[in-house]
């Protein structure tokens, strides 16, 4: 076996749901899949090459994140988001977010203030390019400057999840 072979092997070692979560996200991302589009399990099935038993599984974890509704018997819708959904989750991040920051154990130490300082220079250029994509790419970097800091590995996921629901669905 060549060392390129051997090397792309070891490169992809996510599980098969994982590997159709990635897919299926990517879709969404694209606007391959948006709001209110049935997901064609045969279709993506076949698609890809695989079996239903990871794409369900797929879906079960999207279905838990909010991205998509399983009907059962019925088919999978993806998930649109409401301006009140969008409030919503807004809110449940900035409390989580500044709980994090007014935790006491906490210090931000100055190469990460610097960091920050560099992340919202990155942010105001990509605002006055109209370049959202470089905007979300440094808005998250800056966030998980101080996000990361914290020890509390339930709330890391849970905004980054909700994070992604809010911004992963085309940008457009």
């Amino acid at each position: 076996m060549s060392s390129q072979s051997n090397s792309l092997n070891l490169l992809n070692l996510k599980s098969l749901r994982e590997q159709v979560y990635d897919y299926l996200r990517l879709a969404m991302n694209r606007g391959e899949l948006g709001p209110g589009a049935v997901v064609n399990l045969n279709e993506i099935s076949r698609k890809l090459g695989i079996s239903k038993t990871p794409l369900r599984d797929a879906l079960l974890q999207l279905e838990v994140e909010g991205f998509v509704t399983i009907l059962p018997r019925r088919g999978c819708l993806v998930n649109g988001l409401s301006r009140e959904d969008i409030r919503n989750l807004y809110q449940v991040i900035g409390s989580l977010e500044s709980a994090v920051i007014s935790e006491e154990n906490i210090t931000v130490a100055p190469d990460i203030i610097e960091t920050m300082k560099r992340l919202n220079d990155s942010m105001r250029s990509a605002l006055d390019e109209d370049d959202f994509d470089k905007y979300y790419e440094a808005n998250l970097r800056l966030h998980n400057c101080y996000l990361d800091l914290s020890p509390n590995t339930w709330l890391r996921r849970i905004v980054t999840t909700m994070k992604q629901r809010l911004y992963d669905f085309p940008r457009k």
